[in-house]
């Protein structure tokens, strides 16, 4: 609501099923090409990219991601935040899965350490436990208000809502955020792998 330069779709969550995070890419892909006014001050066109953690690079090497899938993922770019115990140049560097993408990657360094991620915060909420100080107050309204991660398990010290994690995927993949670089804009589709 404070950002000029992050905006919310419910494309994602107003669709039945579950939706591949490189199909939600897409989606936002032809969303922006439609739009005459998504371009860079620059002119060049306004480019979608997945807004990741760099534990995703990780998990990304586990045999379960096929080469299909990283080469249908990381085909649009990934904006990849550094997290505290993941050396994310050395993981694209010295892993053939994905060495092939190096050029698609646009590394944000932390300059503050904050390890919050949408991983902790499914987590603490699948196991009942408080996401106070974590999201903003408004986010757990929110949750709350819309019933959004509803479970018959709810904890007695904590009775906040508990996340499915699909819900929860499909929450955080409708988060869009438009941002400028010098050279170019991006816009960034956020996900909870």
């Amino acid at each position: 609501q404070s950002s000029s330069w992050i905006h919310v779709s419910s494309w994602e969550i107003t669709r039945k099923g579950w939706s591949n995070t490189a199909s939600v890419l897409k989606q936002y892909q032809e969303f922006v090409r439609r739009k005459n006014n998504y371009q860079h001050l620059s002119g060049k066109p306004v480019r979608v990219m997945l807004l990741c953690g760099a534990d995703l690079l990780n998990n990304c090497l586990n045999p379960v991601w096929t080469a299909q899938n990283v080469k249908d993922l990381f085909s649009f770019g990934m904006a990849c935040l550094e997290r505290e115990g993941f050396n994310a140049p050395k993981l694209i560097y010295e892993h053939e899965k994905l060495y092939p993408y190096r050029h698609q990657f646009y590394l944000i360094p932390q300059f503050i350490s904050n390890n919050i991620s949408s991983t902790v915060i499914r987590r603490n909420l699948a196991r009942g436990l408080s996401v106070k100080y974590l999201i903003p107050n408004s986010v757990i309204e929110y949750i709350d208000e819309h019933k959004l991660y509803v479970s018959t398990a709810k904890s007695h010290s904590n009775p906040g809502p508990v996340v499915s994690s699909i819900e929860a995927e499909a929450v955080a993949e409708a988060v869009v955020a438009s941002t400028t670089s010098n050279s170019s804009s991006v816009t960034v589709v956020a996900s909870s792998m």
